[in-house]
């Protein structure tokens, strides 16, 4: 009984040790991003002054990277990943949102303007948007 009760323990302590192994909390890895940096003109090519611009994959529309856009129109994409803030975009197909900021600083949605998707390529992507 006393070697019964060894075995018992020993696959108690085991059970336990891959319990406490196997089922711990995993980190996620981080998805693979890439540099995407461009312009937000307006029709005739002046630059949207201000605003915020939205990418969010067409494959997982939860899955968004966004930018200030600066007083020259220019932006530069990142992605939120948990508290991470990671340089550059997902490649994907993406559909748009961009937002400029209107005289009492309310954000300004030219969703109609931007019907179709915007590629994200895995290299260095520079882009130019325009908003009517």
């Amino acid at each position: 009984m006393n070697a019964t009760v060894h075995r018992l323990t020993i696959v108690i302590i085991a059970g336990a040790f891959a319990f406490a192994v196997g089922c711990g909390p995993t980190e996620e890895a981080p998805p693979k991003v890439f540099p995407v940096k461009g312009v937000v003109r307006k029709k005739g090519g002046a630059p949207l002054e201000g605003g915020e611009i939205e990418f969010r994959l067409v494959s997982n529309p939860t899955f968004a990277m966004r930018s200030a856009i600066g007083a020259d129109g220019t932006f530069q994409l990142h992605t939120l990943f948990g508290a991470k803030k990671l340089d550059g975009a997902a490649a994907g197909a993406c559909n748009l949102q961009v937002y400029a900021i209107s005289g009492t600083g309310e954000l300004i949605s030219y969703a109609s303007v931007i019907p179709q998707p915007v590629t994200i390529e895995e290299k260095a992507n520079e882009l130019t948007i325009e908003v009517e």
